[in-house]
């Protein structure tokens, strides 16, 4: 898909107008057609339908998400209600950013939604994506100030797997909710968990995790498991410094 500028003189004076076209093959070979006649653009308008054709053209159409039918199933469990913007189309957001360029919700509202040509894609203006929408769009819950992390796992776990069941979730969690009951509740049949190790713990591991044989994730992180069963290290480094001293230690559970 590109943009192709018509020129035509009207009065005396030179109108330049643009056209949104793309390439298609038929039986009778290559040939273009025009999707959409955008009319005549000032230099913003221009650069903001580049950023557009570059994002569509690097990673494909956003139409393949309704053809996996995830609106679909959005709607489902979450109609749109009183929604300025429709949730199928707030996880469309999602999804597009965790398989282009993971960030987090406060970054892609922030940056990166407005550096793609999204807006435009999906017609969801750039002050309707915030962080708060992000967060809230599947599930929020408002407990009592005083609730502790560690009490909130049984009720947000259940609540979660009984409006859109067990799937093949993984639970990811810090250290505040690690409790031995929580352990035993995520360790379920059917459940899949990734849960941060009390700082008490953490010498039980030390000589085991400081030895070699670390395996490397990806370039600048490494990881390693002890030799308890459930347990794994991770350490990580940047632009040639050696690892770091402060590791980061977890529990896992049946991920396979």
């Amino acid at each position: 898909m590109f943009l192709r500028q018509y020129t035509r003189k009207k009065s005396g004076k030179v109108h330049r107008y643009w056209a949104l076209v793309e390439s298609l093959r038929t039986e009778e070979g290559p040939r273009q057609r025009v999707v959409a006649h955008l009319g005549e653009l000032n230099h913003s308008q221009q650069r903001r339908w580049q950023r557009t054709v570059v994002f569509y053209n690097r990673h494909g159409d956003v139409e393949q998400l309704r053809l996996l039918k995830l609106d679909e199933i959005v709607e489902r469990h979450l109609p749109a209600g009183r929604h300025t913007v429709r949730p199928a189309d707030v996880v469309a957001v999602e999804v597009i950013n965790r398989l282009c360029a993971p960030s987090s919700e406060s970054a892609l509202a922030e940056h990166w939604y407005a550096s793609t040509g999204l807006e435009d894609l999906l017609g969801i203006p750039d002050r309707e994506i915030t962080k708060d929408r992000l967060y809230r769009t599947l599930a929020h819950y408002t407990l009592a100030g005083n609730t502790q992390d560690v009490e909130t796992v049984r009720t947000i776990v259940t609540a979660i797997e009984s409006r859109f069941g067990k799937s093949q979730r993984v639970w990811v969690m810090d250290r505040g909710m690690m409790s031995e009951e929580n352990l035993r509740f995520l360790s379920e049949p059917g459940r899949h968990y990734l849960i941060g190790t009390r700082r008490s713990e953490l010498a039980h591991f030390q000589e085991q995790l400081s030895a070699g044989d670390w395996l490397a994730l990806r370039e600048g992180e490494e990881a390693k498991p002890a030799e308890r069963d459930g347990v794994a290290g991770r350490r990580s480094c940047g632009n040639g410094r050696p690892m770091r001293s402060a590791r980061r230690f977890c529990r896992t559970g049946r991920i396979c």
